[in-house]
């Protein structure tokens, strides 16, 4: 399910540009001063598949006009969106809601502390979609993915690099395999169901690098590509399933959500 939160500040806040770890604690205090079993659950473990983990929840870019200066955005006004997507059932939907609206989100590093109290949240309806679909969405936050290397680390891809949409396939089969166990055979033949297909506008797909828990010891940059579009041809489940858990990596951390192109 996805939702739009309505934000506003008191005054246009200034906040980093590397917003994302900060905004995505933010979500979890929320989470966790209403049901702190869901909160210990989403940031200890998630889902599991193998030897990796999955919190199956992503959100978007914020939402709001803003001017940079140095490494802060100015924001100039006091009301922002932001897109906020999880992989619940339909019956916590009026959950999601009663713990999101009315409070506050803090989005604060060593150098700017904003706050932005929650005055709507929306429930975004899903697209009607046939037994197998086809629908192109656009990354609505950065999209990452990418093969790990010899140390460990992910050497990341471009949506114009070969191998960039199997990239894809290949983890939200995992994703889905951590909620609904597989076998081998049926996890290739799921990943043969799936068909992802990459289109770009008349400029190439935009990069990002991000710093999450930056100014810290476990400090890592990651790059992510938006201003592109993506197919995905599938079961429905399959592709409600994208919407709500979000593609590639970094889910959690704002990474990969993405909306139906309009």
């Amino acid at each position: 399910m996805q939702f739009q939160l309505i934000l506003e500040s008191n005054t246009p806040a200034i906040i980093g540009l590397n917003y994302q770890y900060p905004l995505s604690a933010a979500i979890y205090k929320i989470i966790q001063q209403s049901d702190e079993v869901y909160a210990r659950f989403l940031h200890n473990a998630g889902y599991t598949s193998g030897f990796k983990s999955f919190k199956l929840f992503t959100f978007s870019n914020l939402n709001i006009p803003f001017e940079i200066k140095g490494d802060r955005m100015i924001c100039t006004t006091n009301r922002a969106t932001l897109l906020t997507c999880f992989h619940m059932p339909d019956a916590a939907t009026h959950f999601i809601k009663g713990i999101f609206l009315h409070q506050q989100i803090t989005i604060a590093d060593s150098r700017s502390k904003a706050h932005f109290m929650i005055k709507e949240v929306q429930l975004l309806p899903t697209p009607k979609l046939d037994a197998i679909a086809t629908l192109w969405f656009v990354p609505a936050s950065p999209l990452v993915t990418g093969l790990k290397n010899n140390r460990g680390h992910y050497d990341y891809m471009s949506p114009l690099d070969q191998g960039y949409e199997n990239s894809i396939r290949y983890n939200l089969v995992e994703k889905w395999n951590s909620i609904h166990p597989l076998s081998t055979e049926e996890k290739q033949q799921l990943f043969e169901t799936i068909q992802i297909k990459t289109a770009y506008y008349a400029t190439p797909p935009r990069h990002r690098l991000i710093t999450i828990k930056e100014n810290t010891p476990e400090e890592t940059k990651i790059r992510g590509y938006e201003k592109f579009k993506i197919q995905i041809k599938s079961p429905a489940p399959i592709i409600e399933f994208a919407m709500n858990a979000g593609l590639g990596i970094y889910n959690a951390m704002g990474m990969g959500c993405i909306k139906p192109l309009e």
